[in-house]
């Protein structure tokens, strides 16, 4: 034991990077999916190979958590040593090798069949495809996991709940995630004849919607260990709003409704601009260090930003056309706050990106249902949902005056404030510019005899102008913010609600 002792020691010296996880991850599953291929002639398509990597990532996330919460030890510590339970993955088609030779009978599958009774409890089990090699390869993970934990705390109570807590992470992993997938998008398959059937192998092809779990299971365990980042991006979260809101809207005037496409599409848009605050928080700390009370640290931008681009490939090997505009949404977050680029620095160049996130969000909700082509209204609908929202982000700018005008950021007040000589005067200009925007919107809309839809739209209208106008005797910029943010999601949702249409030909 003294060698393993003195080897995970090692592995934790070593500098932890959400990176290196990303690299070991794709090197096992590229890695294992080739074995398998060549050693027993299994028939992994490139999809299927590249969903390993998003396995490995996310086991390696949840062991992490499990075994941090056990021994109280550093998780970035803990996270080198789980890197050598994760290594072992690629063992199992050796081990099998060994048993068996070359043999086309050597099979890996997950559990699909809605029969609890019937799960390999142990992991071994040759007529669900789960050979020797994987169960051999699976306890050693479970072991070393336990094994860690005593090597730690000198618990034998931990340890033994640390074995446990490996197992049953297995196990979601290995059955009721597959089971719970096949359940709801194939239906209930409750025989080893029913999934050897027809509608078994389509059940085998949603394991391309495994990765969208794992990703969920990488965040959830990120904010486990990092639950300070969590509580600081749950209230700002609202920022996203709007953006979801004209993806639905999109969706629902491409398609007619707004179905479980168009939901997974608001997700989408809200999940890359969740990684957008955070690069915000993390770009600018400089700024930012007096009025944050938790700082983003480099690895969690490095999380989020790897979480994303995973996302995002998944609906690349997916072939969801939202992809694209999906891309150039996170590129643009990168263009913004990078301090290689730092467009945010230029109140014109920040604009611009705002203005082509709010067109984007409007096309990804187009792209969600690519058999229905894109009429030319609904092209001169988003151009001008792009070009409002150039004028109407110039106000979220407000909140941060100080704290720009200190980091040598030029925001549209600043501009104006050097102008006017007054900060009342580019508030006012600005406010009044809003409300143009949001009129001008409304008049469109009357233009189509909707008048309920004019009369509801220009009356939030006008609620934005009075609230943006008024600040009150205690006067907070974060409160006003928020107060601006609110009735900008409700001017959305009732052109959500009321289906509104802004062009027609």
């Amino acid at each position: 034991m003294t060698f393993l002792n003195n080897l995970i020691r090692r592995q934790e010296s070593r500098p932890h990077s959400y990176f290196n996880l990303l690299m070991l991850a794709t090197f096992i599953g590229i890695g294992r999916a080739v074995q398998e291929h060549l050693f027993f002639g299994e028939r992994v398509t490139i999809p299927v190979a590249l969903s390993m990597i998003y396995f490995y990532f996310s086991f390696a996330m949840l062991l992490t958590v499990i075994l941090t919460w056990l021994t109280s030890e550093n998780p970035r510590r803990v996270a080198n040593a789980v890197n050598l339970g994760i290594f072992v993955g690629l063992f199992p088609p050796l081990i099998d090798l060994l048993v068996s030779g070359f043999s086309n009978d050597v099979k890996y599958s997950y559990f699909m069949i809605w029969n609890f009774k019937e799960i390999p409890y142990f992991f071994y089990s040759e007529i669900y495809n789960v050979p020797a090699g994987e169960s051999v390869t699976i306890w050693l993970s479970v072991i070393f996991s336990g094994y860690y934990c005593f090597f730690k705390t000198r618990s034998l109570v931990k340890s033994l709940v640390a074995l446990l807590a490996a197992y049953l992470a297995f196990l979601t992993i290995f059955a009721i995630i597959p089971m719970l997938t096949t359940r709801f998008f194939v239906g209930d398959i409750r025989s080893l004849l029913e999934m050897q059937s027809a509608r078994g192998h389509v059940a085998n092809m949603s394991t391309m919607l495994y990765p969208f779990w794992y990703l969920g299971l990488s965040l959830l365990s990120f904010f486990a260990l990092r639950s300070g980042v969590l509580k600081r991006l749950a209230p700002r979260m609202l920022h996203t709003v709007p953006f979801v809101l004209v993806t639905l809207w999109a969706a629902q005037l491409q398609n007619g409704v707004v179905d479980l496409e168009a939901a997974l599409g608001a997700l989408a848009v809200a999940f890359v601009f969740m990684a957008a605050l955070v690069q915000n928080d993390y770009h600018d700390k400089i700024e930012d260090t007096r009025r944050m009370d938790f700082r983003i640290e480099k690895s969690d931008s490095e999380f989020f930003q790897i979480l994303i681009m995973g996302f995002l490939f998944w609906l690349l090997i997916m072939g969801i056309k939202a992809f694209l505009p999906l891309v150039v949404i996170f590129m643009l977050t990168i263009l913004y706050h990078h301090p290689g680029y730092r467009l945010k620095k230029y109140w014109l160049g920040s604009l611009k990106v705002e203005a082509a996130w709010g067109g984007l969000s409007f096309l990804t909700g187009l792209f969600l249902h690519p058999k229905v082509p894109i009429k030319p209204e609904l092209v001169i609908t988003m151009l001008l949902v792009a070009g409002g929202w150039s004028v109407v982000a110039a106000q979220k700018d407000l909140k941060d005056l100080r704290g720009d005008r200190a980091a040598g950021i030029s925001t549209l007040y600043l501009w104006l404030r050097t102008r006017t000589q007054s900060l009342r005067k580019a508030h006012l200009i600005i406010s009044w510019a809003v409300f143009t925007v949001f009129a001008v919107f409304s008049c469109l809309i009357a233009l189509q005899n909707d008048f309920l839809g004019f009369s509801i739209l220009m009356g939030i209208s006008f609620f934005i102008l009075f609230s943006s106008l008024y600040t009150g005797l205690k006067f907070s910029k974060k409160g006003w913010f928020k107060r601006q943010l609110v009735l900008l999601s409700l001017f959305f949702l009732a052109v959500l609600l009321l289906e509104v249409k802004l062009v027609t030909f």
